[in-house]
């Protein structure tokens, strides 16, 4: 799972990364996909020193199974265009 990849690595995620495994029990969710924050511009992404990413923020989006197998054979950018309904953890798979 990420979260013992992070721990076992002392790294976060690349980006974008997904993880294809059960997340929330008694739902859908499926798999992480850590990326730039959807909603937000890509200057919220990262604190930049002198030209150099000096921190990047990671945003973990709750995917269903059916979004983790969309992206993994179309691409995430196809993903994208589908415009899920990201903040609600409980829809329908």
């Amino acid at each position: 799972m990420l979260f013992e990849q992070i721990l076992a690595t002392d790294r976060g995620p690349a980006v974008p990364q997904l993880t294809p495994t059960l997340i929330l029990d008694r739902t859908q969710i499926h798999g992480l996909l850590a990326t730039g924050h959807p909603y937000l511009d890509e200057a919220f992404d990262a604190i930049v020193n002198n030209g150099t990413v000096a921190i990047q923020l990671v945003t973990l989006i709750p995917l269903t199974g059916t979004e983790v197998r969309q992206a993994q054979t179309s691409g995430l950018d196809t993903l994208e265009a589908t415009d899920p309904a990201l903040l609600d953890v409980t829809r329908a798979d």
